[in-house]
C-alpha cells in the first residue's frame, strides 16, 4: 500500500508482530517519511529501542522533506521486542506549526506461528499505515483462502473507546500497548464508539499444517465506512478493445 501525500496525517500508531526469527538479529521496525521540511516528530516506543529508547519514553527528532528516520527494537538471537503500539505523531515546533508524515512499520524476517504451531518459514512485515484521522468505527473480516486461521490487532488511540468483538465488549484491561489480539478461523464484527485500527495477520508455512504452503503477511484494514458502492476496472491487452466494468 502507498498513500498520496494529500491523505497523510500527523499522528500513527505502529503495527508489527512478535518478534520470532528463523534467523539472528530481525528487528521490529517504524519507518518515518518526511513530507515538509523542519517537521518535528514525537516518538513514545512501545519497547527498548537499538538506539537506548526505553518502553513509554517521549523522544523527539526532526526531518526534512525526503528524509527517512527509522527505529528499530532490540533483539536478542532469533527474537526481539514487538515495537506494535508506539505512538509516531507530529508536533508543532519554533518554525511552524504540526506538519505531515507518512509511517511505514512491520518486522524484518518474522515467523507467524499458531496455537500448538510455530511455522517453518519466515518474511518480512511491511505496511504504509493509515493516520488516526482516517481510522474508522466500523471493520468486517474474512479468513484468507487457504490459511484461514488469522491472528488480528485492534489498535485504539483512546483508553476510553468502547470496543465489540462479535458483539461482546472487550475489557479495557485486556488492550496492551495500545491494542487487543486475537486469533480465529471466522468471519468477524468489530465496532467500536471512537475511532480504530485494525490489522490482519496470515501464518507461516505449514501453519496449520498441510493446508498452508504460504510466508506470513500483515495486511491494515480498511473500516466498513471508507467502502465504495462503485469501481471502474479497465484492461486494455493489445489483442482487445478497451473493456471497461463497473461494479456497483
Amino acid at each position: 500500500m502507498c498513500l498520496p501525500t494529500n491523505v497523510l496525517g500527523k499522528e500513527y500508531y505502529s503495527s508489527s508482530f512478535t518478534q520470532n526469527s528463523n534467523e539472528n538479529n530481525s528487528n521490529s521496525y517504524i519507518t518515518i517519511v518526511g513530507v515538509e521540511d523542519n517537521t518535528s516528530v514525537e516518538i513514545v516506543p512501545a519497547a527498548t529501542t537499538v538506539g537506548g529508547w526505553a518502553a513509554n519514553s517521549i523522544n523527539t527528532v526532526t526531518i526534512n522533506k525526503g528524509q527517512v528516520y527509522q527505529v528499530l527494537g532490540t533483539t536478542t538471537g532469533n527474537t526481539g521486542v514487538d515495537l506494535s503500539g508506539t505512538k509516531v505523531r507530529s508536533i508543532a515546533s519554533g518554525s511552524g506549526g504540526c506538519k505531515k508524515i507518512a509511517v511505514f512499520s512491520g518486522t524484518g524476517k518474522i515467523s507467524i506461528g499458531s496455537p500448538g504451531c510455530t511455522g517453518s518459514s519466515a518474511d518480512n512485515l511491511y505496511q504504509q499505515l493509515y493516520p488516526v484521522s482516517s481510522w474508522g468505527k466500523y471493520f468486517l473480516t474474512v479468513p484468507s483462502s487457504g490459511r484461514p486461521n488469522n491472528h488480528y490487532r485492534i489498535y485504539r488511540n483512546n483508553a476510553a473507546a468502547n470496543i465489540y468483538l462479535n458483539g461482546t465488549l472487550i475489557p479495557s484491561a485486556s488492550f496492551t500497548n495500545n491494542y487487543y489480539q486475537f486469533y480465529n478461523n471466522t468471519p468477524n464484527s468489530i465496532s467500536s464508539d471512537l475511532p480504530i485500527s485494525l490489522a490482519q495477520y496470515f501464518t507461516s508455512q505449514n501453519c496449520p499444517t498441510p493446508q498452508n504452503p504460504y510466508d506470513p503477511d500483515m495486511i491494515m484494514l480498511s473500516p466498513v465506512e471508507q467502502n465504495i458502492s462503485k469501481v471502474t476496472l479497465v484492461s486494455s491487452p493489445p489483442q482487445l478493445p478497451n473493456l471497461q466494468l463497473l461494479i456497483i
